[in-house]
């Protein structure tokens, strides 16, 4: 085995190993490409939060075809806090970027994009919490949509300052 490729395999193996991001939750809903995306088809996801100092990191990860008729999708996201509160907020997911084309990876069939929702989250109290995403266009039924999948990351304990 030549020598290099033995220290390239091994620099490999170190950096895939350094990783800090652990995926802990995900949920995935299939959309039927026949019907589409509808109002009422919304991804909901529970899940508890035991230690506050770590940092997160939510993600989605959506497939839609290439011939899809938005460059963006506006989704309204509900979360529900421990104590009871709940926060809503609308959201566009940007499939294209500056120039139009499409992010992500696409192929004549498919285009899958991951977008963060959110990076470096620190939940503030212990407990369960509830998101759900639901499609929030003008119109009732998106077609082009495949489906959707959800992800909550640990990206590592939280650097507190010492001030």
């Amino acid at each position: 085995m030549d020598i290099r490729l033995f220290f390239l395999l091994i620099l490999i193996s170190i950096f895939f190993s350094c990783s800090k991001e652990k995926v802990i939750l995900e949920k995935e809903i299939d959309i039927k490409e026949s019907i589409g995306w509808m109002f009422s088809d919304s991804l909901s996801v529970n899940f508890s939060v035991s230690d506050t100092n770590r940092l997160y990191a939510m993600r989605l990860l959506l497939n839609h075809t290439p011939d899809f008729n938005f460059e963006n999708v506006y989704t309204r996201i509900h979360t529900l806090f421990p104590d009871g509160k709940l926060s809503s907020q609308l959201l566009s997911l940007a499939l294209t970027n500056e120039t139009g084309a499409w992010v992500g990876q696409c192929n004549k069939t498919v285009c899958k994009v991951e977008i963060a929702l959110q990076e470096k989250i620190i939940f503030p109290a212990k407990g369960s919490y509830k998101i759900t995403i639901a499609q929030f266009m003008r119109t009732d039924t998106l077609s082009g949509i495949g489906n959707i999948r959800f992800q909550l990351l640990d990206t590592g304990e939280r650097n507190h300052s010492t001030k």
